[in-house]
């Protein structure tokens, strides 16, 4: 500056003061000292011309700093720098807050705050995902992906159960749960179906289908059991086993039917059917033996066995 006038000094531009010693910064310095014509001096933390703008070392990421090394965060961040996002609410079950609001889910969960399970393959038939990879199966199915149908009684004899209480049964079963045994063919004559194709006949039949009559005793010469312990005969027998023979015409004069259309005879009886007499000895001159042991003798002849002449006049 220069002296204009006793103990009066004109300054230069930029300083002021009674001898000029003070520089003028403007505009003024914020957070430091003017100590040359508009050039600021600034605080530690502060930089800028007018020492305006704090310093945040490291710098403030998703925020603004305002005063020094204090990060004012924008929404959504927090921590020193505002580097770190905020999730509200936070991730759960081992997921990472990645952005404002932004879950990365750790394997096995899903959903904005990783509260949602994941099952893969996913739960069949209404089961629901109920931990990682873990169904809760609705009633009537099991195993890991709720596909097995139960069935709460088992099927029997080698059934299957192909839906919930529902059984395919293998052949020759049948029922609800397969211990139902079928007969293709029914059995017959109350014969029950006691295995597949398998009938146990009451005591009067028999046979695979229990149709075949049982006789007690069996039936004789040529016989056939036709009913429970009834007999048909064959030609020539007759009586409940067909033991009895049958002659036609009967035996006469207390023959008896020894064999079909066979008689045996009493002694004073011969013939095929014991109706022709015994006489012995026989007639003689002629006679015929008109009953046993009685001869009907000509006229020219008498006796017992006509042996005596008959002489007329006499």
């Amino acid at each position: 500056g220069t002296c204009s006038a006793p103990n009066t000094c004109t300054c230069a531009a930029g300083w002021s003061g009674a001898t000029c010693g003070s520089a003028i910064c403007s505009p003024a310095c914020v957070n430091g000292a003017c100590n040359s014509p508009n050039v600021c001096t600034c605080n530690s933390g502060w930089s800028g011309s007018t020492c305006a703008a704090a310093i945040c070392s490291p710098a403030c990421v998703n925020g603004a700093c305002n005063s020094p090394n204090v990060c004012t965060c924008s929404g959504g961040w927090s921590g020193s720098t505002c580097a770190s996002p905020v999730c509200s609410p936070v991730c759960s079950n081992g997921g990472t807050c990645t952005a404002p609001n932004t879950c990365n889910c750790a394997a096995g969960w899903s959903g904005a705050t990783c509260l949602t399970p994941v099952c893969s393959p996913t739960c069949a038939n209404g089961g629901t995902c109920s931990a990682p990879n873990t169904c809760s199966c609705a009633t009537g199915w099991s195993g890991a992906t709720c596909t097995t149908p139960v069935c709460t009684t088992a099927c029997s004899n080698g059934g299957t159960c192909s839906a919930p209480n529902t059984c395919t049964c293998a052949a020759g079963w049948s029922g609800a749960t397969c211990t139902t045994p079928v007969c293709t063919t029914a059995c017959a004559n109350s014969g029950t179906c006691s295995a597949p194709n398998t009938c146990t006949c009451t005591s009067s039949w028999t046979g695979p289908t229990c149709a075949t009559p049982v006789c007690s005793t069996v039936c004789s010469n040529g016989g056939t059991c036709s009913a429970p312990n009834t007999c048909s005969c064959a030609s020539g027998w007759s009586g409940a086993t067909c033991l009895t023979p049958v002659c036609s015409p009967v035996c006469a004069n207390s023959g008896t039917c020894s064999a079909p259309n066979t008689c045996t005879c009493t002694s004073s009886w011969t013939g095929a059917t014991c109706a022709t007499p015994v006489c012995s000895p026989v007639c003689s001159n002629g006679g015929t033996c008109s009953a046993p042991n009685t001869c009907t003798c000509t006229s020219s002849w008498s006796g017992a066995t006509c042996t005596t002449p008959v002489c007329s006049p006499v």
